[in-house]
């Protein structure tokens, strides 16, 4: 594209973007979102959000991690997507308390669960050890 001058815009990267996290070539992918900042491009919270599910989908949750605090140093809010993209991520490497404390956030900055969130969580009672069952029984009564 470059090289025809053709000038590619935002949304021309979150398609390269997805296409490279679903081939599972993410560090290629933030190479990517780098290299639009550097064109003088801003990345919107869908390129964050499918780099950040990427990155959970590879089990990269520290690089999740990074992501997800990256967004906020950008200026960007986080939605219900990012924070299930998250919560997901982490319940499957078994951070529960991590996640506990990430749907606490969410909840506390007025951000509502929505249907994938509800799914993502319904599926924590099959990974909650013993002292987090009780934990999750409270979060989903104050999410009522």
């Amino acid at each position: 594209m470059m090289q025809q001058n053709i000038c590619p815009d935002v949304f021309t990267y979150s398609s390269l973007i997805e296409g490279l996290c679903l081939k599972g070539e993410i560090e290629i992918a933030k190479q990517l979102l780098d290299s639009m900042v550097e064109r003088g491009l801003k990345p919107n919270i869908v390129n964050y959000s499918t780099l950040l599910n990427g990155y959970c989908k590879k089990g990269s949750v520290d690089e999740a991690w990074r992501i997800f605090l990256e967004i906020s140093g950008k200026g960007l809010e986080h939605n219900v997507q990012t924070y299930s993209t998250l919560l997901d991520g982490l319940l499957k490497r078994g951070m529960v308390d991590e996640a506990l404390l990430l749907l606490s956030e969410m909840v506390e900055k007025g951000i509502s669960p929505d249907v994938v969130t509800c799914s993502i969580l319904s599926n924590l009672q099959f990974l909650a050890k013993d002292g987090h069952s009780c934990k999750l029984q409270e979060k989903k009564l104050k999410l009522s």
